[in-house]
């Protein structure tokens, strides 16, 4: 009875610790399913989380490089345009300047068209003004026979001032009453009874030159500033002249240019 009952309880208690042990296993296996379990989970987890930071970084990586791009375009397009701008105005300074050229070298040629037709215009103007003031041909104002020549640098005998004297023009003889003709085209500057050679009649002519008639008897078929032609009546000759009262009667006749006496000789033509 004993050897049963030790039997029996041998055997319960065999069975109590395998019970034990089967219960520590299954707690054991439980265990290590749970922490498997939070293993699996904590990376995907983790995983999730690195998933959504990866994306916001990236997600904040494309909305920076859109920025940049957006910048950089921009400044580009910015760029791009101060380029434009730049040509646009060199291509209008060039313009400019070319249009400033052309008008300039059209200035220029009007100028020199203007030079040209000033030119020509001076030079009709010289040629028809030189036509107009050729100097006037002169011709002996009486027929006669020359008494007394001139002498500006040397004295000739005067038989009414019993003296030598210097004679500025020349005496040509002449009978009394004879016509006095205009030695050339003029006007008449005055009509005078000069102290020393009586009735004097002063034509005035082109180019300075003016002839003086002098010892008339009359000149009443001028007037003075009366335009008067070459060879028309002057007045006749007398004897008014007291310088020269007693020689023959004869015409005195001087000429002068510019205010100066010059000899008659040197321009009379017959």
């Amino acid at each position: 009875m004993n050897n049963r009952f030790y039997r029996i309880s041998a055997g319960i208690g065999v069975a109590i610790i395998a019970l034990v042990i089967f219960c520590i296993v299954i707690a054991k296996r439980k265990d290590n399913n749970l922490a498997k379990i939070e293993n699996e989970t904590e990376p995907s987890v983790m995983s999730s989380t690195n998933l959504v930071e990866d994306g916001e970084e990236n997600k904040n990586t494309a909305e920076f490089k859109e920025i940049k791009d957006s910048n950089e375009n921009k400044n580009s397009s910015s760029s791009s345009d101060t380029k434009k701008e730049k040509v646009n105005d060199k291509a209008k300074q060039t313009s400019s300047n070319s249009n400033a050229s052309a008008g300039t070298s059209k200035n220029n040629g009007n100028s020199k068209s203007n030079e040209k037709n000033v030119s020509k215009s001076t030079t009709k103007s010289t040629t028809k003004q030189e036509e107009i003031i050729k100097d006037p041909v002169f011709k002996y104002p009486v027929e006669g026979e020359i008494t007394t020549n001139y002498a500006k640098d040397k004295l000739v005998y005067s038989d009414t001032l019993g003296e030598w004297v210097t004679h500025l023009g020349i005496d040509i003889k002449a009978s009394k009453t004879a016509i006095v003709a205009a030695s050339a085209d003029g006007k008449i500057k005055s009509i005078k009874n000069d102290p020393r050679y009586g009735l004097t009649v002063v034509v005035e002519h082109v180019n300075g030159y003016s002839t003086i008639y002098s010892n008339l008897l009359t000149a009443e078929f001028v007037s003075v500033g009366e335009n008067v032609k070459a060879g028309q009546t002057l007045g006749t000759v007398g004897n008014t002249a007291s310088f020269e009262i007693l020689d023959e009667p004869h015409l005195h006749f001087e000429m002068m240019k510019n205010g100066e006496q010059i000899d008659p000789n040197m321009y009379l033509k017959k």
